[in-house]
């Protein structure tokens, strides 16, 4: 696939001169779909064991001589005869691209054939999922029961590495002995606020020795 995609973004930065805007996924699309409609059209007999040993010969005959015009003619037969595999249209936009003078616009829309008929496999790449939250040893994250790494995204932010493939996802917070102490300390501020705010022990029933004489007093 990395393969594909390197060929597909050369053979477009070859084409002839034309602006960043002017291209467009869906054009390259259409035209590669009517680029194999005509070779269809071209040869409708289809293609026997022995006509693709053949051709197979033929182009490995023209590739010795260098003839990558003929190589191209050869895979455009091939390519042509049947639901052809994904290797067989990047094989004839490499052609397409070697000949004299180079045909990038079949090279392109052969290269752009091959890469949408590609198998994607397997995920060269892990994912990581990323929460909009700060990263905090209390997350933790389970695929199918199994801990998952990790990561800390962007500086700051929670992540999490996920591996190929799909399962039950489970996120989970627990609070932290940090967190836990925090919030402690935090309850205690707040209370020695209130308590020392003007009027705040009276609303609780305390009061000062010194209104309790000056009330004896009268």
């Amino acid at each position: 696939m990395r393969h594909l995609l390197c060929l597909l973004v050369c053979t477009l930065f070859l084409l002839a001169p034309a602006r960043a805007e002017d291209f467009q996924v869906d054009g390259l699309d259409a035209d590669s779909t009517a680029y194999a409609s005509a070779l269809r059209a071209r040869n409708p007999a289809g293609l026997t064991p022995q006509n693709r040993r053949q051709m197979e010969q033929r182009a490995t005959d023209a590739q010795r001589r260098n003839d990558w015009a003929g190589v191209a003619s050869v895979l455009e037969a091939f390519a042509g005869t049947g639901n052809p595999p994904s290797d067989a249209w990047l094989a004839l936009a490499r052609a397409q691209l070697r000949r004299t003078p180079p045909d990038t616009a079949h090279a392109a829309q052969a290269a752009w054939r091959a890469f949408s008929s590609a198998e994607a496999g397997a995920g060269e790449i892990p994912s990581l999922l990323v929460l909009a939250e700060a990263a905090d040893p209390g997350w933790r994250a389970r695929l199918d029961g199994r801990l998952l790494p990790r990561r800390t995204a962007w500086g700051w932010a929670q992540g999490f590495v996920l591996p190929a493939g799909g399962g039950r996802f489970v996120l989970t917070y627990a609070q932290t002995r940090r967190h836990t102490a925090l919030g402690i300390e935090a309850g205690l501020l707040m209370l020695v606020a209130v308590l020392a705010a003007p009027g705040g022990r009276r609303r609780r029933g305390l009061e000062d020795d010194d209104d309790v004489e000056q009330q004896d007093a009268s």
